[in-house]
């Protein structure tokens, strides 16, 4: 391989490895948007079978990361190296992004299952540094809504309830 395909198979391993994560976000967000229809059918099977299906969501989408990246790699699947530099392009890119962090921490999973076929603890490898920054970014801010208290509590619950309310009747 020469420099050059190594560069260019280095950032389709970045741009792979945020596919993989993109792909799980998007299966994630598709499995929690049945959650308000589960709790107003009252279909708690439903639900249960959901928390399940994204607690397992995320290793299966590391997992078949993994194996895309081992396919496009090769022999190179296992060069720190090569999974330094596709670190060093991918963190670049979703520095600024909303998720970010979590993106990165896709990421670390991916690359951790690289470490362990080496026989590498990846606790003892610094590979988590810098994941999480030390305050959230400013040009992201949370959405809020504040409910102000002139008077009894019950108004303010009330207009709370109202803003969110389900197909389903309060009791």
């Amino acid at each position: 391989m020469t420099s050059g395909d190594t560069q260019t198979v280095i950032r389709e391993a970045a741009a792979g490895i945020h596919a993989g994560f993109i792909n799980y976000n998007d299966n994630y967000r598709q499995i929690t948007r049945r959650a308000r229809t589960r709790f107003e059918n009252r279909d708690w099977a439903g639900a249960r079978d959901d928390l399940s299906a994204r607690i397992e969501l995320y290793d299966k989408s590391v997992s078949r990361t993994q194996a895309a990246q081992r396919k496009l790699l090769g022999q190179r699947s296992n060069d720190l190296d090569i999974w330094r530099d596709i670190r060093n392009i991918y963190w670049s890119r979703v520095e600024d992004i909303p998720d970010g962090e979590f993106s990165k921490t896709f990421f670390n999973s991916v690359y951790r299952d690289v470490l362990r076929s080496l026989n590498i603890d990846p606790t003892q490898v610094s590979d988590t540094a810098d994941v999480v920054l030390p305050e959230a970014p400013i040009h992201y801010p949370a959405w809020q809504i504040n409910y102000i208290n002139w008077g009894h509590l019950r108004g303010v619950v009330a207009r709370l309830l109202d803003e969110f309310r389900f197909k389903t009747p309060y009791v």
